[in-house]
């Protein structure tokens, strides 16, 4: 366990003093990755439901409802 403290502590160290080297003007800041999302799918707002509104919904199991034997 001691080993697994002292490792993190150097990750945490070494972390540390990179980020504070940023603002400093020692280190540059590391690229990020660019996302590039699709472009939205248009939906139209004149589509019909096919959800039977008038039927009840189906009952919904609950685990703290079955009694185990």
């Amino acid at each position: 366990m001691a080993t697994f403290v002292t490792v993190k502590k150097t990750i945490y160290a070494e972390y540390v003093r990179r980020i504070s080297d940023v603002p400093r003007g020692r280190a540059n800041r590391a690229p990020r990755e660019r996302i590039e999302l699709p472009d939205p799918a248009d939906i139209p707002s004149d589509i019909e439901s096919d959800v039977d509104e008038s039927m009840d919904p189906a009952p919904v199991a609950v685990t703290s409802d079955s009694v185990s034997i």
